[in-house]
C-alpha cells in the first residue's frame, strides 16, 4: 500500500465508515424512518446491531493497515537517511 493514490481514499473510507457504525449500528444509535423524501428520527438503538460486529471489525482490520502503512513509511524514510549517511562518506 505504500505510495499508492488510493491510499488516502482507503484510509478516508475507514473513517467514514467507523463513523456511520458508531451513529447508525452501535448501541444509542439513531433509528430513521424515510417516508418519501423526508426523513425522521424513530428512536435510539437499544442494543447493537448484527452488522454493526462486522462494521467494526472491518474499521479495526482498517486501522491495522494504517498503522502498518505509516510504520513502513517511517523505516523507508530512516533507510533513506542512513543510505545518504554512507554516500557521503569519505
Amino acid at each position: 500500500m505504500i505510495d499508492y493514490p488510493w491510499n488516502y481514499l482507503f484510509v478516508i473510507f475507514v473513517v467514514i465508515s467507523s463513523y456511520i457504525n458508531k451513529f447508525f449500528f452501535l448501541k444509542d444509535g439513531i433509528i430513521l424512518k424515510i417516508e418519501g423524501f423526508l426523513i425522521k428520527k424513530i428512536g435510539n438503538r437499544t442494543e447493537d446491531s448484527k452488522w454493526g460486529k462486522i462494521y467494526n471489525d472491518f474499521s479495526i482490520v482498517g486501522g491495522l493497515i494504517f498503522l502498518i502503512d505509516l510504520f513502513i513509511h517511517y523505516l523507508r524514510q530512516e533507510a533513506d537517511k542512513i543510505q545518504q549517511q554512507i554516500g557521503s562518506l569519505p
